[in-house]
């Protein structure tokens, strides 16, 4: 039942972006729509524009962190995916669009075609192709471009005025919304939506998202890449499961006020809240600098990265370097659980585990779990196979990885080829991290 549901926010948002075909279908017969080469290309315009506009709807919401979506998606990461095939599905439609009704225009006028595609001054058809031209820069920053994850943040709030132009330029131009009343309420509505969830998240956030205020009370270098945090709430503390993550922005001067998200490591239940960070780029690296009493603002908690979700309680977890944060809250509530665990930890070598003695000494506290510690300078890289032989086999386990994504995707792969069913297998892939 947990898999099903996971899964019925892409049935949903499929069958929601969908929906305008059935009301284009009936406004005019298919006879006279695909009657000619012109009238053909006049509708694949049209349909492309109609499901392209929906989906685009979609991108909105999806972009905009609604914790409820996370139980029909399987987890913010996943909303995520979805977030990324329904913008790409979104361009190549909205792309076909103008090209489908510009050849549709060569059947009589190249100048007519070219004209639609330029810039002019009919602002009904320019709304249109400022709004794409918007979207294909959105998708090759994020595409093809590495960005700083603060850019990668506002590339995206470039979403919201191209979707208002994009609905603008849907409601001005004669078309078969202007003349069918279904359709054009139809459209509307998810316009209304997607506006709606994008002005509380960009414009209002500041008042309507809600967010826990925490300060600094202690920095700690684990090793040369990576910093361990501890903090403390000013007031009401955010609660979570083990496993999950929140989105921070430390506010002290010298470091820029940046949202970026960091698995808990800290014990549910606990007042205070405990992150582990890599450094990736300039802004983690400074993060070295944070000083005890700096301001940190949470919003969260996310993820569905969470054991105890699944019935099944013979599991295997996989780590791979600062991936064993949310596995450090995972572990500290094993005991007297009922879950038995094989947890391999693996790390380049043996100062990147920097975890490895406090696991050591709760795997002995009764937890039903073993540590495996898994060294690529001594043992090689892990593998489904030694994972298998060393825990007896993956029958009936549940399996949890979390790390590197080129190490998540590739053991994925491999569990996937030993015969293990996807709905056993749980990623949380780091990348944005």
């Amino acid at each position: 039942m947990t898999t099903i549901r996971s899964n019925s926010g892409w049935l949903l948002l499929s069958l929601l972006s969908l929906l305008p075909l059935a009301f284009w279908y009936s406004i005019e017969p298919m006879s006279v729509r695909f009657a000619t080469r012109s009238t053909t290309l006049q509708s694949l315009g049209q349909v492309t524009g109609l499901v392209g506009i929906a989906m685009f709807a979609s991108t909105i919401v999806l972009s905009s962190r609604l914790a409820f979506l996370e139980d029909y998606f399987g987890g913010l990461n996943k909303i995520y995916v979805a977030h990324h095939v329904f913008g790409s599905l979104a361009l190549v439609l909205l792309l076909f669009h103008p090209i489908a009704l510009a050849a549709q225009y060569m059947t009589f006028s190249s100048r007519s075609a070219a004209l639609l595609l330029l810039p002019s001054a009919d602002w009904v058809i320019d709304y249109g192709i400022v709004a794409l031209l918007a979207m294909i820069l959105f998708i090759v920053l994020t595409l093809f471009v590495r960005l700083p994850y603060h850019v990668w943040e506002f590339s995206h709030r470039l979403l919201g005025p191209a979707f208002f132009l994009a609905t603008l330029h849907c409601f001005t131009i004669r078309s078969d919304i202007s003349r069918d009343a279904t359709l054009r309420t139809y459209v509307l509505l998810l316009s209304i939506v997607a506006m709606a969830v994008y002005l509380c998240r960009a414009a209002l956030g500041r008042w309507l998202v809600s967010r826990f205020e925490y300060r600094v009370e202690s920095v700690r270098e684990l090793n040369d890449r990576a910093i361990h945090i501890k903090m403390k709430p000013t007031g009401r503390p955010t609660t979570f499961l083990a496993g999950q993550f929140v989105f921070v922005d430390f506010h002290q001067p010298g470091i820029s006020a940046e949202t970026h998200p960091y698995s808990i490591a800290s014990t549910p239940g606990e007042t205070g809240l405990e992150l582990v960070v890599r450094s990736l780029g300039d802004y983690t690296s400074r993060l070295k600098g944070l000083r005890p009493g700096a301001l940190a603002r949470i919003e969260g908690p996310f993820g569905r990265f969470t054991y105890h979700r699944y019935r099944n309680k013979d599991q295997i977890w996989i780590a791979g370097g600062i991936g064993i944060t949310p596995f450090m809250s995972m572990v500290r509530t094993l005991k007297n659980s009922g879950y038995n665990v094989d947890m391999y930890y693996g790390a380049n070598s043996l100062d990147e585990a920097v975890f490895l003695d406090d696991l050591l000494g709760l795997s002995g506290n009764g937890a039903n779990f073993r540590v495996i510690p898994f060294l690529a300078d001594v043992h090689g890289f892990l593998t489904a196979a030694k994972v298998e032989e060393m825990s007896g086999g993956l029958h009936r386990k549940d399996i949890f990885l979390c790390g590197p994504p080129v190490m998540v995707r590739n053991l994925v792969k491999q569990f996937l080829q030993r015969g293990v069913p996807a709905n056993r297998i749980h990623s949380d892939e780091f990348a944005l991290r």
